[in-house]
């Protein structure tokens, strides 16, 4: 060895004499985000059930009951599930906003106007598209044909474009939409939709193709079906869009939208008479009441993470649960879209082809993806809670007694000693169980014990740290795990699961550095009596559980060089299951193995590699002493293929008689051993000679067609005893005899 080569597979022991115990305090944000992710890893499991629940309160909105903050904390105490985590997802669903306005579905459109054959458009858009234009002129325009106060939009290739009305007040509404070619000849159309954003939820109610030179709309009544989402909330949007369609060559289409009030006031806004002779006096545009409901945006084509939450398209799971939860009257159904839904969040059943699916599984994914970053911790907690834990490691010793002297460090500012902190008893430190004497800041705890302590959101930023060992006189026997916590910890007895991550870093050919941390690792005493046990366990447990076992992928197939093309590692299963003939097929196996990859010739190939890779490097040198022995394996199985080669001839002879369903003449395997001496004689390789001569006797006749011997004279005879088989075998599964036939 050079340097610190280590080997592949290196025994790690969590087994320590001194643990350093290591706690930082985050800062507000990284709060938030340690509370999600925490949430995150909880919850997650819970899917199924936070959907019931959603799909509970759904129905107390459908029916005007309403939802607050106190019933959907009692919801979520009846399921036992967090009620942060279910207003999260209420919100992403759209089902309760807590009287926040909704978000703008894309982005505002900036001041645009273009000359069109001397007739200037004005309005809203971008130079390379999409564009929304009014003809505020007293000319009609002819490319496109715009006439006058008419809108025409035109999306883009890469962004679709949308007019965009925010309800100014809870209603329920039907809807009007048409559009028509104003550009005929283009050979082009668009997809047009009508849709509804609640809270970034945006729900296609319907949508159309308008072909090239036609025209295209719906009138769009608030049916028992739509009433679900054309009964609006206050900031609630609805929004005509226009997407392209394939081969797009650019299209513009006239766009008229009438949205009115069904009970009520009986209100009625007309986007071409409220917007088209003054469409750049703002975006948003005031309507004809004053409001600034009218807005010109751009649509991203895609979402993205915490921006825009899944299109509501038909079809989708998300879109059936909906209508399952719109129909009381079956509930089996709604069951059964809930468990889909759920399972498909999971990753236990694949999303379907339509891209809601694939946007809300993308949204559930992570705890940073947009439904968990809607996780609001119902109130910020002014202080640390932090536990710290002794455990007894499970071998029943009173010696367990360890001592630490914790304190509060941060960059350029003095270290706090945890006994000096406010709030945290003065009385742990200083005291021995035993009456003996220590220092006034050391906190000496005999295991199995819990202490719990509260630290002042002040000392955010800063980190808890301690060394800890076990007591050089009274714990020298003993054995203790210890673990630091922000939280609450269950006191526990006996040995607790130990967590041992290895980094790797300087990564090189035969060389790394390898940074080894725990959790909860087991502090002993050197050479104490504790320690010498727990090592004898550790050593017979990897003694009865091979490694293999452990690590799947021993063979390090992501490496382009290796020395380790097979493992083996079957002694326990020989020793403890296996007789003496299982055994013996297992070697032969794995000879066989080895023969049929040329082991031994692949190794060398390798080493060659490694030897050169390693000229004028720093380990040069390290894969010296393997050449030799690697070349006198080369050189030993190239004796036994030599050894092999008659083996396989008269394998092959064998073969041949099944393959002519008869016995061979003396003559017939005479020639067929010439065939592959001559070829030998032209200095073919084995296998090569070998591949020729199997040709030879799959062209031959007797392969190819089921001759039979014809008996002497005119009359008809038995045939053969091979032929009858040869005869029923084709009768019966259409191919060779087989050897029992």
């Amino acid at each position: 060895k050079k340097g610190n080569q280590a080997r592949w597979l290196e025994p790690v022991n969590p087994l320590l004499r001194e643990q350093e115990l290591r706690l930082p305090l985050p800062a507000p944000e990284e709060r938030h985000q340690a509370y999600v992710a925490a949430a995150y890893q909880r919850e997650r499991p819970k899917t199924a059930e936070y959907l019931a629940a959603c799909a509970s309160l759904q129905r107390r909105v459908a029916v005007a009951e309403g939802i607050g903050r106190a019933i959907i904390d009692d919801e979520a105490i009846s399921r036992d599930l967090e009620s942060d985590v279910l207003v999260a997802w209420l919100k992403y669903l759209g089902i309760w906003h807590k009287e926040e306005l909704a978000v703008l579905p894309g982005g505002l459109l900036e001041k645009f106007e273009k000359d069109f054959d001397g007739v200037k458009l004005q309005g809203w858009g971008y130079v390379t598209l999409p564009w929304i234009f009014s003809n505020q002129s007293t000319v009609e325009a002819t490319a496109p044909a715009v006439p006058v106060g008419c809108l025409v939009v035109q999306p883009s290739p890469n962004q679709p474009v949308a007019v965009g009305w925010r309800c100014p007040s809870d209603m329920e509404i039907e809807v009007e939409v048409h559009l028509s070619d104003a550009y005929a000849g283009s050979a082009d159309g668009v997809r047009w939709s009508v849709e509804v954003s609640r809270h970034g939820l945006r729900k296609e109610l319907v949508h159309g193709i308008c072909n090239d030179g036609e025209s295209s709309g719906m009138h769009l009544p608030s049916t028992p079906q739509q009433r679900r989402w054309l009964k609006l909330r206050r900031g609630d949007w609805l929004a005509l869009i226009l997407d392209v369609i394939a081969d797009y060559h650019g299209d513009n289409y006239l766009v008229e939208l009438t949205i009115r009030e069904t009970s009520g006031e009986h209100r009625e806004w007309d986007l071409v008479k409220d917007v088209a002779n003054d469409i750049q006096s703002g975006n948003p545009h005031v309507d004809s009441y004053g409001d600034p409901s009218w807005s010109f945006i751009a649509l991203r084509k895609k979402s993205r993470s915490g921006e825009t939450l899944p299109w509501l398209l038909p079809g989708s799971a998300l879109a059936q649960w909906y209508a399952a939860v719109a129909d009381s009257a079956q509930e089996s159904n709604l069951e059964e879209r809930t468990q889909h839904l759920a399972g498909m969040l999971a990753g236990d059943i694949p999303p379907e082809i339509n891209p809601s699916d694939e946007v809300v599984v993308g949204d559930y994914a992570a705890p940073d993806r947009a439904l968990w970053s809607l996780i609001e911790p119902t109130q910020q907690a002014d202080e640390f809670v932090v536990s710290l834990r002794a455990g007894d490691a499970g071998d029943g010793n009173r010696q367990d007694l360890v001592l630490c002297q914790p304190r509060l460090v941060a960059q350029e500012k003095p270290d706090i000693l945890l006994r000096d902190v406010p709030g945290v008893p003065a009385e742990w430190f200083g005291s021995h169980p035993h009456g003996q004497a220590i220092d006034p800041a050391t906190l000496c705890l005999q295991a199995p014990v819990v202490i719990t302590f509260r630290l002042p959101a002040e000392l955010a930023g800063r980190e808890l740290v301690a060394t800890a060992s076990l007591d050089p006189v009274a714990g020298a026997a003993g054995s203790v795990q210890l673990e630091l916590v922000l939280g609450t910890l269950a006191l526990e007895s006996g040995l607790l699961p130990s967590e041992v991550t290895v980094k790797l870093s300087d990564v090189n050919i035969g060389a790394d550095t390898r940074i080894v941390s725990y959790q909860r690792p087991i502090l002993v005493s050197e050479n104490s009596t504790a320690e010498n046990s727990f090592q004898a366990a550790m050593d017979e447990f990897r003694d009865l559980f091979p490694a293999a076992l452990c690590y799947t992928q021993i063979v390090p197939a992501d490496e382009s060089l290796t020395l380790t093309l097979f493992y083996r590692e079957d002694d326990q299963l020989a020793r403890l299951i296996l007789d003496e003939s299982q055994q013996a097929q297992v070697d032969k196996l794995w000879d066989q193995l080895r023969y049929v990859s040329r082991e031994p010739f692949r190794l060398v190939d390798v080493l060659e590699s490694l030897l050169e890779t390693t000229i004028d490097h720093p380990q040069e040198g390290i894969f010296e002493s393997l050449e030799e022995p690697y070349r006198q394996r080369a050189a030993k199985f190239t004796e036994q293929l030599v050894q092999t080669e008659s083996i396989h001839l008269d394998a092959l002879v064998e073969f041949t008689a099944r393959a002519w369903r008869r016995p061979l003449a003396n003559q017939e395997e005479t020639q067929l051993r010439g065939v592959y001496g001559r070829l030998r004689e032209l200095e073919l390789p084995h296998e090569e000679a070998f591949r020729l001569t199997l040709a030879h006797v799959f062209i031959a006749s007797p392969f190819l067609f089921r001759l039979e011997a014809a008996p002497a004279g005119t009359l008809a005879a038995p045939v053969s005893d091979w032929e009858l088989a040869s005869r029923l075998s084709y009768f019966l599964w259409s191919s060779l005899p087989d050897r029992e036939l």
